[in-house]
């Protein structure tokens, strides 16, 4: 690069291939898969590693920030603003890698994957969380978007999933907390039980 006058690179800015719009507007096996971007991710991924010396950027959104940073600091970045966006450029492609991973699950007949990813997108900040000490939930509303869109990609998985959701956090109540909150033995001594017949009973 010396050689040649080429300066080293300090900055990836990479749209990725429309893979998700794609698959949502009908397209058929052959163009969703000829959507699937294989070297945007790559170059992403390597500069994200190289963020001490590289800014990456993956998202629209972040080109008023990125413009205000360089304007301020004479075309340069900073160090925190480089890690941010290693961050999210991680982020993104995990996301893309999850949407392919799901639609190809989903070619086939057999709609249970041995891993399922799930993925969020942040739509808006909540005012305060449960509790003063706790962090706000911001993925709140998306998850409720996520639930419905989940219900439909996984219809089969996601009945025995929440059971699961169910049975992990109503059941280890003790009573003495029940009654903390207010609730009676009584209202919450009903079984719940998964698809594989294992039951577990709220004492």
């Amino acid at each position: 690069m010396a050689e040649h006058g080429i300066l080293p690179i300090d900055a990836c800015v990479v749209n990725l291939y429309p893979f998700e719009e794609t698959v949502n507007s009908g397209a058929d096996f052959g163009t969703c898969v000829e959507n699937i971007d294989v070297g945007g991710p790559a170059m992403i991924r390597a500069a994200a590693k190289n963020f001490k010396s590289v800014t990456v950027v993956t998202e629209v959104d972040q080109y008023a920030e990125l413009l205000t940073e360089l304007a301020e600091n004479d075309g340069c970045t900073s160090l925190a603003l480089r890690e941010k966006y290693a961050g999210a450029a991680y982020a993104r492609t995990a996301v893309y890698d999850a949407k392919i991973a799901s639609w190809f699950s989903m070619q086939g007949e057999d709609h249970f994957p041995e891993r399922l990813v799930i993925s969020g997108t942040l739509k808006q900040r909540l005012r305060y969380g449960e509790n003063p000490h706790q962090v706000r939930l911001p993925l709140l509303h998306n998850v409720l978007a996520r639930t419905r869109h989940a219900t439909e990609e996984y219809h089969d998985l996601i009945p025995w999933l929440l059971g699961q959701i169910v049975i992990l956090f109503l059941c280890p109540l003790t009573e003495g907390c029940l009654l903390r909150l207010g609730w009676s033995k009584e209202t919450w001594g009903c079984d719940f039980g998964d698809y594989s017949g294992k039951g577990a009973k709220l004492q």
